[in-house]
């Protein structure tokens, strides 16, 4: 029992940190939590066997909010392939966001050590100066550019490409 306590405070820990860290204009808090709280989901499934039907498969993918409703109904390799972009989107971005609030003289959240990160998050003004650090860390890169969500690869296969 208290294995899936653990689990679930570490999958509620992960969705509350992207949420609060990778949210932009384009891509709000919201849907990313409920992303990965979809693939999170679909993760453990497949990865510890549990059960899992066709149904509940389909309906995972179709949860995921960058995939197209028509996609998981009438060809689901390409829905399940912007699930999977969604997937590596969030976590190349998050790695940047843990990278870039490490970065400098005077990290925020070092990689050493531990960070009251929750705490931390929670405050509007402290959630608003990390967000602002991870981003700025890569403007000064010249990579300013990969904060944004990228645009899914499967999209250059499918009608979606055609789409402003």
């Amino acid at each position: 029992m208290s294995s899936k306590k653990d689990a679930e405070g570490l999958s509620l820990r992960l969705r509350s940190r992207a949420a609060a860290l990778l949210s932009i204009d384009s891509d709000p808090a919201q849907p990313i939590f409920n992303d990965i709280t979809q693939l999170y989901d679909l993760r453990t499934r497949l990865v510890h066997g549990a059960e899992l039907t066709q149904k509940d498969f389909r309906k995972m993918v179709r949860g995921i909010s960058t995939v197209p409703e028509e996609r998981v109904e009438s060809m689901f390799g390409i829905g399940l392939g912007f699930a999977l972009d969604r997937l590596r989107d969030l976590v190349r971005r998050a790695i940047l966001a843990r990278l870039g609030l490490a970065a400098g003289d005077d990290p925020l959240w070092p990689l050493r050590g531990d960070a009251p990160v929750e705490r931390q998050l929670a405050d509007d003004d402290t959630r608003r100066a990390w967000r602002q650090r991870w981003r700025q860390v890569l403007e000064d890169a010249g990579i300013g550019d990969a904060v944004s969500p990228h645009r899914p690869a499967i999209a250059y296969l499918t009608a979606a490409s055609a789409q402003p």
